[in-house]
């Protein structure tokens, strides 16, 4: 999976990377091997690009995090909205975005970037000091890394659509384990769960950013709509349970 950054003489290379990651798959599958996907939205995408080769391609679903906390109940009514990053503070899952839209927001929300970040820019560079919570240099404790999480109101997966457009998301079964609705652009990773189980936050076109569905998060936020998202996240979130899961992979191998 790329991890280097979009932006500058980096854009090239990912571009390159997105290509060889689809050639990968051209050979695995000239040379007899059946490709297994991690996510029913990546899997459309297989199948789009590869009718001809849609039978063999196998579905593997992404499991929740076993040490996830549970969903909590609070609708942050007395409070400011928490909204969060999570994971590796770099360009592929938007950082640079969210510390833009936490200045945007600035007084109206929280902004905590729960993850880490490998270089000190994101850590201790121009802007961050409007976050509530800024990215360490090192990984969190797991443990802390969850708890944080599920004390937000909404996760901001500003991820970078075109090294996320075949690649499974970590961070997203972390914002699904609590039910935490979230921002994200609508590539398939995030609309094939937004078309199996309803709307679970807010996707942007990937030709404008989140900004209108932020300020929409705020007028929503402990409401009904809100509420509507998380019932929609625990339906998503019990299709990941391990008995489930089983179903799956059996059906694919029986048939």
């Amino acid at each position: 999976m790329p991890r280097r950054p979009t932006s500058g003489r980096h854009a090239g290379a990912t571009r390159a990377r997105a290509v060889d990651l689809e050639s990968a798959l051209r050979l695995a599958i000239r040379l007899g091997h059946a490709p297994v996907l991690v996510e029913p939205g990546i899997r459309e995408e297989f199948n789009a690009r590869f009718p001809g080769l849609a039978a063999r391609a196998r579905l593997w679903p992404h499991p929740l995090p076993e040490d996830a906390p549970p969903a909590r109940d609070d609708d942050g009514a007395g409070r400011p909205a928490r909204l969060g990053s999570l994971g590796l503070a770099g360009e592929g899952k938007g950082y640079m975005r969210f510390v833009e839209a936490a200045r945007g927001l600035a007084g109206r929300a929280e902004f905590h970037a729960i993850g880490h970040a490998p270089g000190g820019d994101a850590v201790h560079g121009v802007g961050v000091g409007v976050l509530a919570t800024r990215p360490r240099p090192c990984r969190w404790p797991r443990d802390e890394f969850l708890r944080a999480a599920s004390r937000l109101d909404f996760a901001c997966l500003f991820h970078d659509p075109l090294r996320y457009r075949h690649v499974a998301s970590g961070v997203l079964m972390d914002a699904m384990a609590p039910r935490l609705p979230f921002f994200a652009p609508g590539i398939p990773l995030f609309a094939a769960l937004f078309r199996a189980h309803g709307p679970c936050g807010f996707l942007y076109p990937l030709d404008r950013g989140p900004e209108v569905a932020l300020e929409a998060s705020l007028a929503c936020r402990g409401g009904p709509r809100h509420r509507a998202m998380r019932e929609n996240l625990a339906a998503a979130a019990a299709m990941r349970a391990p008995e489930a899961i089983a179903r799956v992979l059996a059906a694919g191998l029986a048939s």
